[in-house]
């Protein structure tokens, strides 16, 4: 896959929460005890998961952070970017020299303070629940100028939960100046909450990545009703399906049906963010969508056979 020629130009920038992920195995019964909604994200005001945290695994991470990092392996080294918010500690460090490792283009900007952390639970099923300190990380400070000299523009929903006015700041200069706009919905429960303005947005993009859940959630439809809507919004609508596959449709085109690679699970941490960055690098390299679906399916199933979100990481 990190073979094929691709075009000098820069590809891919990310808006993201520059968020540090300590990947943890827990058992079904324990997600349960501590009140944890199991496959989403959480943000309890105090919570103890000391007993857990001996067989941690620290990777950095965030959702367009693995985005331009595992579109970089692909074969965008050194033509990806990522903008966020570390604080001015251990961690943000690991951060910053984890892009350099990656060959990802450092835009991040480092404020007194905490960086982001995220604890992903592990089940044995390898679903992922998280619990979500974001520290400085949503402080974003937008370098415009840059975000010119790429081709896409990519973020999610997360980001705008985290900071609603500096995320649409950048999306809408992202669109204003021509760069081909790619959104996550990300999360269910943040697409229930602000269905308004992500259709909105959705209008906006390029390319508009969802599973089925958020799907629902944003057109109140089964997936393949919903992404007839989704792609009536967006150029071009995805809807990731897990095991059963994914759907990609241009609007007013003809639907994709893109089968579910076969892997052997240890952790779908990330399998979402693996699928985009394969998309994108291939709607990058001008393939079409069935292919870009295709590389995007496989490339996810690679993700699920490793702990973590990435291919490769600095940990």
């Amino acid at each position: 896959m990190g073979d094929v020629e691709v075009k000098k130009e820069k590809a891919i920038i990310a808006l993201g929460n520059a968020v540090t992920d300590i990947i943890v195995d827990i058992k079904e019964e324990d997600l349960v005890k501590l009140g944890l909604k199991k496959g989403q994200a959480n943000y309890p005001e105090k919570i103890s998961l000391e007993s857990f945290l001996k067989t941690k695994r620290t990777i950095p991470g965030g959702s367009p952070s693995n985005v331009v990092v595992n579109s970089a392996w692909l074969g965008l080294k050194d033509r990806n970017g990522l903008i966020g918010t570390v604080g001015n500690d251990e961690i943000g460090k690991l951060y910053r020299k984890d892009l350099v490792v990656n060959r990802v283009l450092d835009y991040l900007t480092e404020i007194k303070g905490k960086s982001g952390v995220c604890y992903m639970l592990v089940t044995p099923d390898g679903e992922r629940t998280s619990i979500i300190d974001l520290g400085v990380c949503g402080d974003y400070r937008i370098p415009f100028n840059n975000i010119d000299d790429f081709s896409i523009f990519h973020t999610t929903a997360y980001e705008l939960a985290t900071n609603e006015k500096k995320t649409m700041e950048a999306l809408m200069h992202a669109y204003k100046n021509g760069l081909k706009v790619s959104f996550d919905l990300s999360d269910s429960g943040i697409v229930s909450r602000r269905r308004s303005l992500l259709s909105d947005i959705a209008k906006h993009t390029t390319i508009l990545f969802a599973n089925e859940h958020e799907s629902k959630s944003l057109t109140g439809l089964e997936p393949e009703d919903s992404i007839g809507e989704l792609s009536k919004m967006s150029e071009i609508a995805v809807v990731k399906l897990g095991k059963k596959g994914s759907l990609v449709k241009r609007v007013n085109g003809h639907l994709y049906k893109i089968p579910c690679y076969p892997a052997n699970v240890l952790d779908v941490t990330g399998a979402g963010d693996a699928y985009a960055a394969a998309f994108l690098y291939g709607y990058f390299q001008g393939f079409d969508l069935e292919k870009c679906g295709n590389l995007a399916s496989s490339f996810a199933a690679k993700i699920c056979e490793r702990y973590g979100a990435r291919m490769r990481c600095f940990a």
